[in-house]
């Protein structure tokens, strides 16, 4: 990634293992904040998320429990969130774009209809 900016990541996790992990494989620089996955209410995480405004959010698959989509659809500021889950070597992603169109052919064409 030489010459490009590092993406500013925000981690959400259960076991404090995986932050470690994704600390050291991404650059301890890369990383703009981090929330344990505790039983209970998701809004602080999420206000911390919308305050902070990362590039990328990356869960825990254990800490997701469909806090992916609440954290796309509510932070505004995370436009790619991606659940990780190490044991399976499995990655999913959910991104955010806005995009303007001026014809419904420009919409099929983007939503890939064409």
């Amino acid at each position: 990634m030489r010459g490009q900016p590092l993406p500013r990541v925000f981690i959400v996790y259960e076991h404090k293992l995986f932050k470690d992990i994704l600390a050291n494989v991404l650059g301890q620089e890369s990383i703009v904040g981090a929330a344990e996955r505790v039983a209970g209410p998701f809004e602080a995480t999420i206000e911390a998320i919308r305050s902070i405004g990362p590039d990328v959010v990356i869960l825990e698959v254990e800490a997701d429990g469909n806090n992916a989509w609440r954290i796309l659809l509510a932070s505004g500021e995370a436009r790619r969130v991606v659940v990780l889950d190490m044991d399976k070597g499995l990655i999913h992603e959910y991104a955010m774009r806005t995009s303007a169109i001026r014809t419904i052919e420009e919409l099929s064409a983007l939503i890939g209809t064409t």
